[in-house]
């Protein structure tokens, strides 16, 4: 679908900081008189200056407001997704119907915060006509007048404004007051990305990340508590294409076990069970891994049924969503016995701890960091998501025992827990793990960046080169647990 998309006001904070510019340009530059009527836009009446200091305003801020313009990240989030989808995005302004030529900035600021597009139309008078001629699907904007227009030309409009939704105290203390912000809202209006997000995809018939590739979920269970939530937060989404459970080696040297293979029985048993209790439809698509680590001399001598299913799934399938929240080392496993499911996989990874120009080594990592490397070398669209940015990620006993009445699923949950707590000997953990799966059905919050590796025999280093990965960012952290428990509630009983 072809898919446009307003500038100012819509993707990015426009009216803010132009009043705010206004403001000191007035007392530096032009009269010092002040507001002279805030109801009006700041080029027509907001303020005492003459067309000369007009013109003059908006040739500053060419050079020095756009480059300062911030989206919101979900709006740049959900171009990425459209753009994954096969849609095209097309940006269409009025910037430069003043006579001022804005492109060069305008493109210069969409570079630089890699916002995705196929077309940026500028200067455009009658983006209804525009839109029109070059078959716009669906179109996006603040302006409830253009939404209108589009709607009566048969253009599928949703109105998002920047503005709209601020509170009342920010509206008055920043003057926002672009008398399109003025002119109503549409029927049609999204308070979030999120919800523009749905909206297209219902008008597109497309499903969500969650729902749309083959997953394969390889876990080292027994490890740590947050892997039983993030399993069970995964079987909650009923149409997600699970393909299989594959267990993963771990050492857990902190508690003195050194008996991999029992480690890796444990995990398995400890899957069937949570998989019995609320997905018993998928107890055979659950693999024991490897219990050997090519680091310490060689492979195990017969290869896992999680490697050879891996493998399997990746030649019965286009595309496979990866989600590898232990240790690397099946997938890395079955790579070196398969190098060409590489390009079949979509890698998602919780994955150390981000440093200075660096992902420093953590227990997933250091466990088996040649499968690590191997991995981070072979696949090339990998997504990691570094423990340091979801520190606030943590739940103690009081947080889950409201939720375990009437539920034997959070139950069990909570007893883990609270096993887990006294063998550590505190009163709270991390459930980092959970926010692959949440990710994945909800991508709009978080940021992403895409950054070059180069791995050495200890880390990751942030380097330009052409090995590629993205690191995944700053969600609502409290909104992950909220949905988490939400979600759980379905398995009352």
């Amino acid at each position: 679908m072809n898919i446009a998309f307003d500038i100012d006001d819509t993707i990015a904070n426009y009216a803010k900081l132009k009043v705010l510019y206004a403001q000191a340009y007035d007392r530096i530059k032009a009269s010092n008189k002040g507001l002279l009527d805030i109801n009006k836009w700041v080029t027509h009446g907001m303020f005492d200056w003459t067309e000369e200091e007009k013109k003059d305003y908006e040739y500053q801020t060419v050079g020095t407001l756009y480059p300062y313009l911030k989206p919101e990240y979900g709006g740049l989030q959900l171009m990425k997704l459209l753009k994954q989808d096969g849609h095209k995005i097309f940006l269409i302004t009025r910037r430069g119907v003043d006579g001022l030529s804005k492109k060069k900035s305008t493109v210069t600021w969409l570079k630089e915060l890699n916002v995705p597009y196929d077309k940026l139309v500028m200067n455009e008078l009658d983006k209804i006509e525009y839109m029109k001629k070059h078959n716009i699907d669906i179109y996006v904007d603040d302006s409830f007048s253009k939404c209108i227009e589009a709607e009566k030309a048969g253009i599928f409009a949703i109105q998002k404004s920047l503005f709209l939704h601020l509170d009342r105290e920010e509206i008055e203390t920043t003057i926002t007051k672009n008398p399109s912000h003025q002119e109503g809202v549409f029927h049609n209006n999204c308070r979030t990305w999120d919800e523009v997000y749905a909206q297209i995809q219902n008008k597109a018939n497309a499903k969500p990340m969650i729902e749309r590739y083959p997953i394969i979920f390889d876990t080292d269970m027994t490890n740590e508590i947050d892997d039983e939530f993030a399993l069970a937060y995964l079987y909650s989404f009923e149409n997600a294409k699970i393909e299989a459970v594959t267990i993963e080696q771990h050492f857990s040297l902190n508690r003195g076990q050194y008996d991999v293979a029992k480690n890796v029985e444990n995990s398995y048993q400890k899957t069937l069970e949570i998989t019995k209790l609320i997905r018993p439809d998928l107890v055979d698509k659950v693999y024991k891994g490897d219990t050997m680590i090519k680091a310490f001399g060689s492979w195990d001598k017969d290869v896992s049924d999680a490697v050879k299913n891996i493998i399997r799934i990746c030649h019965e399938n286009e595309k496979v969503i990866f989600i590898g929240i232990g240790a690397m080392t099946n997938l890395g496993h079955a790579l070196e016995i398969d190098p060409s499911i590489a390009d079949k996989i979509k890698l998602y990874t919780l994955m150390g701890f981000t440093g200075i120009n660096k992902l420093l080594p953590e227990t997933n990592m250091t466990g088996d960091f040649y499968s690590t490397k191997l991995v981070f070398e072979k696949i090339k669209d990998k997504t990691t998501f570094s423990a340091t940015n979801f520190s606030n990620l943590s739940l103690t006993l009081e947080d889950i025992k409201p939720y375990t009445k009437n539920n034997k699923l959070v139950k069990l949950l909570y007893d883990d827990t609270k096993k887990i707590l006294k063998l550590f000997n505190c009163k709270h953990k991390s459930f980092f793990d959970v926010i692959v799966p949440y990710y994945l059905a909800n991508p709009l919050p978080f940021i992403e960046e895409e950054t070059g590796i180069k791995i050495n025999s200890t880390c990751i280093l942030f380097k330009n080169t052409k090995n590629k990965m993205t690191i995944v960012s700053n969600p609502n952290q409290d909104q992950v647990l909220k949905d988490l428990f939400k979600r759980l509630q379905k398995y009352e009983g």
